[in-house]
């Protein structure tokens, strides 16, 4: 059982964002971004909308999705699944380094993984805008936000840049007695040429919180600010704008769940299938934190959690892909895929798909640094991944199974 601690910031680090393919450069130069690309990625040819806003096509080449991840790490093969902070701080400036530079060609991140997988990897989506990105790495104890004040004043200087978080990813280092150290790792986003301030606000206890909390959270809606994330413990991440008022809005009723940790009984599965009875639908989820809301006329659900790390991953999603059930989000260190399901079945199916990514890594002569590739199979899985998405799939998310990075595709059936 966890229990919070009080939270001390050891390292902060930022990498420097890059800026790439400016306005300036000709149309063919474009192309030939492209044909290049900054790291290894998939190339899925579509027919691409112009960008009525700017005159211009979104992705040079029409490419729909992108797998990115550092394409090189300091140290040997054995070290780069490592936690060392050098080691982690230039995969995480690679990484960033080629979403950069496919976020300025019309690309954005949709999906990061990072946790136990030993190398950040993500994919990017084709945008009618076009991106940059930054990194930040706060080290502390269980608790990631209420002390790290380091880290909101960062951000807080950043979002008056037009800074938005885009991921993060919460990593275990070592528990000891009551007390975790941690690293969290978050992914920042900004739309090119667009710096307007960037209003958030963060909703932290260092308990569960009484009824009041709902009263709270209600506020923030009210003010325009909408939730976006859930972290570790009962924090809450909350946005201005694109972050998404669609489920809070209008006359949805919510409820907040919780862990209970003085109640060695409490299960927050259990918690929200029992509000999910009752027509509550989970808006976002984490880390023993559900941010539920039900509008008039909802009926029941309920909720499932299937563990990537289990042989019998691909047989349960197959069954709850025939019960009618529905893709929600990754729980946790990202190993876990949450499910939705009616309990009044509306005849509605999507079909799934999962593929596993897989690496190498090659040491070069000085043996002082690794060269990143995907392995043969991952090759395989992304020309898989390719034909899934010309067949009408999208790519949902990016999960973990081990050391492995997977994905997984929905169509509607």
């Amino acid at each position: 059982m966890r229990t919070r601690a009080a939270v001390y910031v050891g390292v902060l680090w930022v990498s420097s964002a890059i800026l790439l393919a400016p306005p300036t450069l000709s149309a063919a130069a474009l192309s030939r971004r492209v044909s290049q690309p900054a790291g290894p990625g998939l190339n899925v040819q579509t027919q691409v909308p112009p960008n009525s806003a700017k005159g211009e096509t979104a992705a040079p080449g029409g490419d729909e999705y992108r797998l990115i991840f550092p394409t090189n790490s300091i140290g040997t093969a054995r070290t780069v699944n490592s936690e060392d902070e050098a080691v982690r701080a230039s995969k995480f400036d690679s990484f960033i380094e080629q979403l950069s530079k496919v976020g300025a060609e019309g690309y954005r991140l949709t999906s990061f993984v990072y946790a136990q997988s030993g190398l950040p990897v993500g994919v990017v989506k084709r945008d009618v805008a076009r991106y940059e990105y930054r990194w930040l790495a706060v080290r502390s104890g269980y608790d990631w936000l209420e002390g790290a004040e380091g880290f909101k004043q960062m951000f807080a200087s950043l979002s008056q840049k037009g800074f938005r978080l885009a991921d993060h990813s919460y990593i275990e280092l070592y528990c000891e007695e009551n007390s975790c150290a941690a690293m969290n790792v978050f992914l920042l986003e900004r739309e090119i040429g667009v710096e307007r301030p960037v209003r958030f606000a963060v909703l932290g206890w260092e308990k569960k919180p009484s009824v009041p909390a709902v009263a709270e959270f209600k506020r923030k809606l009210s003010e325009g600010l909408f939730p976006k994330q859930v972290f570790a413990g009962f924090d809450i991440w909350f946005e201005e704008g694109e972050a998404g008022g669609r489920h809070w809005s209008g006359d949805a009723e919510i409820e907040l769940v919780w862990y209970d940790p003085s109640w060695w009984g409490s299960d927050t599965n259990r918690s929200v299938n029992k509000l999910a009875k009752r027509g509550y639908r989970v808006g976002l989820i984490n880390w023993d934190t559900a941010l539920m809301y039900r509008t008039p006329g909802s009926t029941g659900f309920n909720y499932y959690w299937v563990d990537a790390k289990k042989k019998s991953f691909e047989k349960q999603v197959a069954q709850l892909q025939a019960k009618g059930a529905i893709y929600v989000t990754t729980y946790e260190e990202e190993n876990k895929l949450i499910f939705e399901r009616r309990l009044s079945d509306d005849g509605k199916r999507r079909e799934y798909k999962v593929l596993k990514v897989e690496f190498r890594f090659d040491a070069d002569a000085g043996g002082n640094r690794v060269r990143i590739d995907l392995a043969a199979q991952g090759k395989e899985a992304l020309s898989a991944l390719r034909d899934l998405v010309k067949e009408g799939f999208v790519v949902r998310d990016l999960f973990l199974s081990g050391r492995q990075v997977g994905a997984i595709l929905e169509r509607p059936v």
